[in-house]
């Protein structure tokens, strides 16, 4: 398949929200506060019916704790219905699922949560440093597991949840397996098919850290499906040696029923965004293609449709240790996925050091607008923002909006952000998890889009 087709085909593919170019600094307008509506309009810019200025309301779904410290990163589903998230406490070497409550009006208080592992003695009751937690049902019984990386414990770990909702808060009736013991720092966990076809079972795929000891990103593969939690049932093959994976998306990019792996590598001799092109069949073949030069310093990425669906756009950030800190860009396919053209996003004054950025029509208006999440905030410095788009995907117009404010009570390392309307009434929050390394932190967090129904 031609590089062209590729693009053009991926475009009926993509699932994950959009992205743009150059932004406003918010500071240069705090004195600009009279009908900047009308301002907007005259200009040929869309006015947004969100305050800019206006920090969002924060709720708490898992406060942060003696026992949750440090949360590091969320991910969501949907369970019977309700909807679940899961965070990994890499402090307090615990994982939690919190449950959606039932009664609505309880969404702004904290959820109802189980923490895992239960809380024995010895190994068995911790789970060292975990990086990253997803929801999958990796036995394929139903319900919903849990596979974790735990980068401190270098293993990829997985929980098996207890059959039927009613059960799922008892952490005693969750099981465990362990995959890899001591083999490697995992970062990024995932539950997809990469070796078979899409009715196989799925693979856990894992991209880890080297730390000193090497790192990879590979796949274990069930060669025993009678016992699917039995760890001597997962065979491992690594796909390539990696420095230290920050982000890992699973897509079928060619659109051929093969999925290939998107990732940004922070650090080593193959640093950058980068996508690996799977052959496909029982034990594919991998193709390294650069989206990005060789660089460090990659942080997390997000994948969405550009311009009408002529376009793919990545919108992926870099922090640095030198000026400018945070590099955010707009990487355009224009239909190939072979070639990219990176398209500068105004940095950004008094933030911390980007993590997170990810697409959303934040305030129902379209196009697409941005949320970045940040570490090293507080003091003055934004933790989260976003970037309302007041021009078209064609000719992004950024204008800065504020989320969680500037002080140190407000947070100071954020990791990923998820768009998600968690109260129900139309428009997109944004969830995510502060994790103060060598404190409690805010642990699991929401903010309430202040768009009125």
């Amino acid at each position: 398949m031609k590089p062209a087709q590729l693009g053009q085909r991926f475009i009926t593919l993509m699932l994950v929200l959009p992205l743009g170019l150059a932004a406003v600094d918010a500071a240069a307008g705090d004195t600009e506060k009279v009908d900047a509506s009308a301002t907007r309009s005259a200009a040929g810019l869309t006015p947004t019916a969100i305050d800019l200025k206006q920090k969002w309301t924060r709720h708490v779904i898992a406060a942060g704790s003696a026992v949750l410290r440090g949360s590091d990163g969320v991910s969501l589903t949907e369970t019977s219905g309700r909807l679940t998230i899961v965070s990994g406490h890499e402090q307090g070497n615990k994982v939690s699922v919190s449950v959606r409550p039932e009664n609505p009006a309880d969404v702004k208080s904290p959820w109802p949560k189980v923490v895992l592992p239960a809380d024995v003695s010895g190994p068995a009751g911790r789970i060292d440093g975990p990086e990253d937690a997803v929801f999958a049902d990796v036995d394929r019984d139903g319900s919903l597991d849990v596979i974790v990386g735990a980068e401190a414990g270098k293993r990829a770990v997985v929980l098996f949840a207890p059959k039927g909702s009613q059960n799922l808060l008892d952490a005693s009736l969750w099981q465990r397996m362990d995959l890899g013991a001591g083999v490697m720092r995992v970062m990024r966990v995932a539950f997809k098919n990469v070796a078979g076809d899409r009715t196989s079972w799925p693979e856990i795929v894992v991209g880890g850290k080297s730390g000193g000891q090497g790192a990879t990103i590979g796949y274990y593969r069930l060669t025993d499906p009678s016992s699917p939690r039995a760890a001597t049932s997962w065979t491992y093959t690594p796909i390539r040696d990696v420095g230290w994976v920050m982000q890992m998306l699973i897509r079928d990019i060619a659109d051929d029923g093969d999925n290939d792996v998107v990732y940004t590598d922070r650090e080593g001799s193959g640093s950058g965004l980068r996508w690996l092109e799977s052959s496909g069949g029982d034990a594919p073949t991998w193709t390294v293609h650069e989206i990005s030069p060789k660089e460090p310093h990659h942080k997390w990425f997000d994948i969405a449709k550009w311009n009408g669906g002529n376009s793919i756009a990545i919108a992926d950030c870099r922090s640095r240790t030198t000026p400018p800190l945070n590099v955010y860009t707009l990487w355009l396919n224009n239909g190939d996925w072979m070639s990219w053209e990176p398209h500068p996003i105004d940095s950004q004054a008094n933030v911390g050091e980007c993590h997170h950025i990810a697409f959303s029509d934040v305030d129902n208006a379209g196009p697409k607008d941005l949320g970045i999440t940040h570490s090293h905030a507080g003091g003055g410095k934004s933790g989260v923002i976003w970037l309302h788009n007041a021009g078209t995907e064609a000719d992004p117009q950024w204008q800065r909006g504020e989320i969680s404010g500037k002080t140190t009570a407000a947070g100071i390392k954020f990791d990923n952000l998820i768009w998600h309307d968690i109260d129900k009434d139309g428009d997109l929050d944004l969830v995510t998890s502060e994790q103060l390394v060598g404190g409690i932190g805010l642990g699991v967090i929401w903010y309430e889009n202040p768009l009125e129904p």
